[in-house]
C-alpha cells in the first residue's frame, strides 16, 4: 500500500489538477486496484514561471543608450550619380537577422542604424554629420546576402558626395 500511495502522489503532482477538476479516477492507472480519490486544488498555488527558452512570442530588444554598442568602422561608400549616396557594410549572415533587431534613425544631416544581438553583440553604424543634407523620410536600409546597404536620398541631384562624413574645408565656418 505504501508504494501505491507514492505512485498516486507522483501521478497527481505530474498531472497538476486543473481548477475545476475535483475527482480523479485512478483505476485506469492502477487496474488491479479499485481506487477513486477526491482532491482539491490549493487556490494559493501558482504555476512556476517558464524558463526563458520556452517563452513564446518576440523577445524584447533593448536599444537604449545605456546598452553597449560596438561601432562598425569598415564600410564602402559611393555616390550613385543619381539621387542616392550609398553605404555597403559587409557582415557575414546579417541577412538572417530578423528586422526586429534593427533600428534606423535618419535626420536631415545625420543617421544611425543600431543592430541588436547579432552573433551575441550589439552594433551601431552612423554618421553624426553627412557631407550634404539628406531626405530623411526617403532614406532607408535593406539587407542582401551578407550585406547591409544604406541608401541616403540626396536633397539635390547636383550634390556630389566625395565622402560620407562632412569635413570642414580651409576657411569654412563651423556651421557649413
Amino acid at each position: 500500500a505504501g508504494q501505491l500511495l507514492v505512485d498516486v502522489y507522483q501521478h497527481l503532482t505530474a498531472r497538476r489538477l486543473e481548477e475545476k477538476q475535483h475527482h480523479v479516477p485512478l483505476n485506469i492507472l492502477f487496474p488491479e486496484h479499485d481506487i477513486f480519490i477526491s482532491a482539491r486544488r490549493n487556490p494559493a498555488y501558482k504555476e512556476p514561471p517558464k524558463p526563458a527558452e520556452e517563452a513564446k512570442g518576440p523577445v524584447a530588444i533593448d536599444f537604449d543608450d545605456d546598452v553597449r554598442f560596438t561601432p562598425i568602422t569598415k564600410y564602402t561608400f559611393y555616390d550613385d550619380e543619381n539621387m542616392f549616396a550609398k553605404v555597403v557594410i559587409e557582415m557575414k549572415e546579417i541577412d538572417k537577422l530578423p528586422q526586429a533587431n534593427f533600428r534606423a534613425r535618419f535626420l536631415d544631416r545625420s543617421f544611425e542604424i543600431r543592430i541588436a544581438d547579432f552573433k551575441g553583440k550589439n552594433y551601431v553604424f552612423g554618421c553624426p554629420k553627412t557631407e550634404h543634407p539628406i531626405d530623411a523620410s526617403n532614406s532607408y536600409f535593406f539587407l542582401k546576402k551578407d550585406k547591409m546597404i544604406v541608401n541616403l536620398r540626396k536633397m539635390k541631384k547636383e550634390h556630389h558626395w566625395y565622402s560620407l562624413h562632412k569635413t570642414r574645408a580651409i576657411g569654412e565656418g563651423p556651421d557649413a
